[in-house]
């Protein structure tokens, strides 16, 4: 994402390694305060540790399921999405 962009949409698929409940998208920023100050949440040196989005419903996911996360920027708030691709079970949300 760009750090300039006040509004940005962006999909995302990762792949289930187990099976099991997906209750929360755990995710990392970095903040551009300026030119050439920066924030970030995966530096070891701040003190400002991972967010997390939970899930209103939790997603259960089989070994190998697609799971389809979609992040939108909206000014200063993060939202994430997340949706089973080719269940091998019924489709959950």
């Amino acid at each position: 994402m760009e750090s300039t962009a006040n509004y940005t949409n962006r999909e995302v698929k990762v792949q289930a390694t187990s099976a099991g409940r997906v209750t929360a998208i755990p995710f990392w920023y970095q903040i551009h305060l300026d030119q050439e100050i920066s924030v970030s949440t995966l530096s070891q040196n701040s003190h400002w540790k991972q967010a997390a989005v939970v899930l209103q419903q939790p997603l259960r996911v089989q070994a190998g399921d697609w799971v389809r996360l979609a992040v939108k920027l909206q000014k200063s708030a993060i939202s994430i999405s997340a949706h089973i691709e080719n269940p091998t079970g019924p489709m959950e949300q």
